[in-house]
């Protein structure tokens, strides 16, 4: 994988001035200091995970021959930014014209901008020189309306964009092959745009890791591959020309491996094979992990290649069921920590295959990609396997029944959208032997208010109004967005005989 130029490199532990008014950092105390001495809530960052993580995916991506624009919407840390970048990202991916302006901020080289921008003065900022910023457009009047702006605004060259492919299961995207190629004939006309490939995003489909949900999410890939190879050659010769290469960009964190199966033939920045072209995956939740929606959900998670479908694997799981990880608890803290039943449910469009181009579940699918659909690369790994980097910590401050513990943490410090919280372990921060051993076995977290948790437990636990409770995480977008300053920390749960030193702070930017 070809690395673009890079922002400055971050080696070692996090030096970075922490906030004095973040959650962390209001009380001042120098650094490093052991955690148990800090207020709670506190949200941690495993900088040896994270360095795995990064590492392990920049990895695969080279093994599997594509390029990696990670999604910093999930960290809005350029600190992290830059230690993906130094690991061999092609750029960083990013949202809004506010996040991209983080990113310029930041020296990050190229962006790709996962949606549109409509204001003058934006759209200009945009495609001012500095860095390469490649936005969406899905429709003729987005471009029209974002051709017209651009003049206005006095752009001082050409923005490049994307042609967004979509699907009815989706989210924005062009519904139709045609619609997307009618889409990038306007752009070629557009005097202030340039084309400069396509992009899709297959996440927002499904969450099933079945064989039907892993149909739905081929069929649309083989779509966004006609969309690209429907557009033809010449409309990229301007983008060509200014020394960039085409762009065909999916993958979020759960189906990465199957846009590599479908599309990954077509990474050729040498050019060997037609225009210089660029396989852009855009994983984001990589980096953190969690300890249950991508810990279910990822490739290594559900033990697949990229693979033809109606091969085994995942999909041997009925679709019609919605399959329960485990038996509805949270189980015991080695359960947890090495993958084993939580509270969480596989749950999505369960059954659902009649998406853009869909065959039936038992028939392997045709048409012009489906050659290299059904080729891995030769020795490829089933899946990275990515560590939970995110912790989660919180105080017992009730125990008003004996099967009941309130947390003081809630809605204000880590998500719920995708799961709650996950108990892991505690600890008596003022006993000689902190670790409460069993305590946690068989809780579960079964609702968050803006400020506390309800831990449901065995009416015979011995966890106590004081004790210490450890969680992960479900979705790591949306707990972090809620930290100024995330505290870092280093070295394994499994490694730990004291709650851990935190060392430092990385801040974000949302």
């Amino acid at each position: 994988m070809t690395t673009s130029p890079q922002a400055p490199s971050s080696q070692g532990p996090s030096t970075a001035a922490h906030p004095s008014t973040s959650k962390v950092g209001f009380g001042r105390e120098p650094r490093p200091v052991p955690l148990i001495d800090l207020a709670t809530p506190l949200l941690t960052l495993d900088l040896d995970a994270l360095d795995h993580n990064v590492d392990t995916m920049a990895a695969w991506c080279r093994e599997a021959g594509v390029d990696l624009a990670p999604h910093g919407k999930t960290t809005m840390a350029p600190e992290i930014w830059r230690r993906q970048l130094d690991a061999g990202a092609w750029g960083i991916t990013l949202a809004t014209a506010f996040q991209v302006a983080v990113a310029r901020e930041a020296g990050v080289p190229t962006v790709v901008m996962a949606g549109t921008a409509f204001a003058p003065a934006t759209l200009a900022a945009l495609a001012a020189p500095g860095a390469d910023v490649l936005m969406w457009v899905d429709s003729v009047e987005t471009v029209r309306l974002v051709d017209a702006a651009l003049a206005r605004g006095g752009a001082e060259r050409p923005l490049a964009v994307l042609v967004e492919f979509g699907s009815a299961l989706g989210r924005t995207g062009a519904r139709s092959v045609r619609e997307a190629l009618l889409v990038a004939e306007a752009v070629a006309a557009a005097p202030h745009l340039v084309l400069a490939g396509v992009a899709g995003y297959e996440g927002a489909l499904t969450h099933d890791v079945d064989d039907a949900g892993l149909a739905v999410v081929d069929d649309y890939l083989r779509g966004l591959l006609q969309v690209f190879d429907g557009i033809g050659a010449p409309a990229f010769d301007d983008w060509l020309a200014s020394g960039h290469d085409v762009v065909l960009t999916a993958g979020g964190s759960v189906y990465f491996d199957r846009v590599v199966a479908v599309l990954g033939g077509r990474h050729d920045p040498s050019g060997l094979q037609g225009p210089r072209t660029r396989v852009v995956l855009r994983s984001g939740s990589y980096v953190a992990h969690d300890h249950d929606l991508y810990r279910r959900l990822t490739p290594a998670a559900r033990g697949t290649t990229p693979q033809p479908q109606g091969s085994g694997g995942a999909g041997d799981v009925d679709r019609d069921v919605t399959v329960v990880v485990g038996d509805g608890s949270a189980g015991t803290q080695a359960d947890r920590e090495m993958g084993g039943p939580t509270d969480g449910e596989l749950t999505g469009l369960d059954g659902l295959t009649e998406g853009f181009g869909a065959e039936p579940a038992d028939r392997a699918p045709a048409g012009p990609s489906a050659e290299p659909a059904d080729r891995a690369p030769a020795g490829l790994a089933a899946g990275p396997a990515f560590r939970p980097a995110l912790e989660l910590w919180a105080s017992v401050v009730s125990r008003p029944e004996p099967g009941l513990a309130l947390l003081n943490v809630g809605r204000r410090d880590t998500s719920d959208d995708e799961g709650f919280p996950v108990a892991l372990e505690a600890w008596r921060p003022q006993a000689a032997d902190r670790r409460l051993p069993g305590v946690l076995d068989g809780s579960h977290v079964s609702a968050l208010n803006d400020q506390h948790a309800f831990l449901r437990l065995d009416p015979s636990s011995g966890l106590q109004v004081g004790d210490l409770v450890r969680l992960g995480v479900s979705h790591p977008c949306t707990t972090i967005d809620k930290w100024a300053e995330i505290a870092t920390v280093r070295g394994g749960a499994d490694r730990r005989g004291v709650p851990p030193v935190v060392e430092g702070g990385i801040t974000t930017r949302f």
